[in-house]
């Protein structure tokens, strides 16, 4: 479903409801466990003002998800819907990234680094709140901290070190920008004396260069933490690791056989499929599939490196994951009962190989060979779930390398019955669950504490440090739930630094 068609079916629903009292507003891409969906504001229009009235929401396929009522309208009309009033005026806009990015860094050890990933389209964006901390409420946009920061560095005095060490952990939040950043912090501690502490960073930056597959720049840090180390305890280092980790990814395939989806089915099935490929080229830096746009291709990755791009609902583009041979791109084309669309950006970051196969024709196996659309349907829900927690709030602020840890824990995704008892108060939790559509009621001595829905975590705590609940928590309505186990949530929490564990913590 396109923009176009959601805001045309939500606008229906409002007129067939309430007629020219309601109006639509603000209507946007939104993401759920379950796959993607459109939400907009339902808001009643007077002279000098609008009043919010609540969220209606449709799903890809064309049921709305969430509706307003005429309780809803009449609690805005009397003054009851605070929460919804607070945000009758629209928030102000992020600033736009500027069109240059600033100048070099002072040293060529983040000089480097600035040339490789610290491209003039991905300056992170400032938030209104840093903006007047650092200015005391003066109107900046998003290059004066960066220009702040590299003033602070080019002083090289430790007093000016000390206030860029405050700052740059500030400058985190863009993902494609994050390892030179993280190499930024590590040349301060270094400057500062904390050996140990730059040594961190060193390491947090080569995971974030590895989690995008980004060789250039990881070999580049992998030869300054070498410098810094050793030879022989390089060879035996996190640096050495996850280089050699990250070539091996990148290898390229020799046949279709070797794509996970395929690997294991019958050699007459792959077969068939090869006989549907064809082997495309695509130069770098050139986009694959735009989101939004219709899906009619299936793509195997033969050889190369690919970002996925979403749209989060400010508008903002932000890379999730980086695809590299044996990965599936498309699978909405086969799987879509109406006409797909592609529901992220996918674009090639260096010359790549692809083998393409024609939605339709793919779609002619399935009749006889049920297997390979089972597999195609599953590795659509991990991708749902994938796209989900890397734009969720929390789980999306984690290293890449971490929400693909913690999307090993998934069991699978399961059914549940009215009535059935989730997890049963006074016994250790077996699992973790996130609810992908139903009602889940939590309960304390028969008394109901919180209901639990779509999106929502449920015994992430408790799992995580092997506890009791001291709740129950019981399915009230038919619910689908993807299911974590208990035992490698602990592991990944047991390997994990604090900041993680507290990320997962808060989950529920």
């Amino acid at each position: 479903m396109t923009l176009e068609e959601a805001k045309h079916h939500l606008k229906a629903f409002l007129t067939e409801e309430f007629g020219k009292i309601l109006e639509l507003k603000d209507v946007s891409l939104s993401r759920h466990v379950s796959g993607l969906a459109w939400q907009g504001r339902a808001v009643c229009l007077f002279e000098d003002r609008e009043l919010n009235v609540g969220p209606i929401e449709i799903d890809e396929t064309g049921n709305i998800t969430r509706r307003v009522y005429v309780t809803d309208l009449l609690n805005a009309l009397r003054g009851d819907n605070s929460e919804t009033n607070d945000t009758n005026r629209s928030a102000e806009p992020l600033p736009s990234p500027p069109e240059e990015a600033p100048g070099s860094f002072h040293d060529d050890f983040a000089m480097e680094f600035a040339e490789i990933s610290l491209e003039d389209d991905i300056l992170p964006e400032l938030s209104q709140e840093l903006s007047q901390e650092l200015y005391d409420g003066d109107e900046i946009d998003p290059e004066s901290l960066w220009e702040k920061v590299e003033d602070l560095l080019n002083s090289g005095d430790p007093e000016s070190l000390v206030t860029a060490r405050e700052l740059l952990p500030r400058l985190l939040e863009n993902p494609e920008s994050r390892g030179a950043i993280l190499s930024q912090m590590a040349w301060v501690e270094n400057e500062l004396g904390e050996k140990a502490l730059s040594l961190d960073y060193l390491q947090a930056a080569a995971r974030e260069f590895a989690d995008m597959a980004n060789l250039e720049s990881l070999n580049l840090l992998c030869e300054k933490a070498k410098d810094i180390i050793g030879e022989e305890t390089y060879d035996k280092s996190i640096f050495n690791r996850l280089l050699r980790d990250t070539l091996a990814r990148m290898e390229p395939i020799d046949s279709l056989r070797q794509v996970p989806v395929l690997y294991g089915l019958e050699k007459n099935l792959t077969d068939k499929v090869k006989d549907l490929a064809v082997l495309s080229e695509i130069p770098g830096e050139t986009p694959l599939l735009e989101e939004g746009e219709p899906s009619i291709n299936v793509f195997f990755v033969k050889s190369g490196r690919l970002t996925v791009q979403l749209r989060t609902p400010e508008g903002i583009s932000k890379p999730i994951a980086t695809l590299l041979p044996g990965d599936l791109i498309g699978e909405s084309s086969v799987l879509s009962k109406e006409a797909a669309y592609c529901n992220a950006t996918v674009q090639a970051e260096v010359d790549s190989e692809l083998w393409r196969i024609d939605g339709e024709d793919l779609k002619g196996l399935f009749k006889a060979e049920t297997l390979l659309k089972d597999r195609i349907t599953q590795a659509r829900e991990l991708r749902r779930i994938h796209s989900f927690l890397s734009l969720h709030p929390a789980v999306g602020e984690l290293e890449a390398l971490t929400r693909e840890r913690l999307m090993g824990c998934i069991e699978g995704i399961v059914r549940k019955r009215s009535g059935q008892v989730l997890i049963a108060a006074g016994k250790l939790p077996t699992s973790a669950f996130i609810v992908v559509t139903g009602t889940v009621e939590q309960r304390i001595s028969g008394k109901t504490i919180r209901l639990f829905s779509a999106d929502d975590f449920i015994g992430f705590r408790d799992t995580l440090h092997g506890i009791s609940s001291e709740c129950e928590f019981v399915i009230i309505e038919d619910s689908r739930l993807i299911v974590f186990d208990a035992e490698r949530l602990r592991e990944l929490g047991l390997n994990s630094p604090p900041n993680v564990v507290a990320v997962l913590e808060r989950l529920g």
